[in-house]
């Protein structure tokens, strides 16, 4: 994974998407807690991962929307935390974060889409070794 590009693609991205109105998330947990969706089993993962790796102590990884934006939401997260959290991602679920690639911008808009990306690419990778198997065989 290219970090330096993927830094200043996400950075690039998260100032463009908050516009004028960026925002800080010391609000309380009772703001975060407004949940309109549901989170799927993965998205509950993920969301935990979130919270863990940027050490939200004031939010709970069943508060996260599914469907709020990480980074103009209640969350509001900047490109540190973007990093931080495509690292974890990688490390975690082994998936391949490039920095020219725009499905990797647009994977960390909403949880939903984070855990859509890693669920794609996971099942893609874990598909992969069993085609080469089959090849050499």
């Amino acid at each position: 994974m290219e970090i330096r590009g993927l830094h200043a693609s996400i950075a690039a991205w998260v100032t463009h998407s908050r516009g004028t109105g960026a925002q800080t998330r010391t609000g309380s947990q009772s703001r975060i807690a407004r949940t309109v969706s549901t989170q799927s089993p993965l998205e509950s993962e993920v969301a935990e991962l979130l919270v863990e790796t940027l050490n939200l102590e004031d939010v709970a990884p069943a508060d996260i929307d599914s469907e709020e934006g990480l980074f103009d939401g209640e969350l509001a997260l900047d490109s540190v935390d973007a990093l931080e959290l495509a690292l974890a991602v990688s490390q975690r679920y082994g998936v391949q974060l490039k920095a020219e690639d725009p499905s990797t911008r647009e994977a960390f808009t909403t949880l939903r889409s984070l855990s859509a990306f890693v669920a794609d690419n996971r099942q893609a990778e874990a598909a992969s070794p069993t085609v080469m198997a089959a090849g050499n065989s």
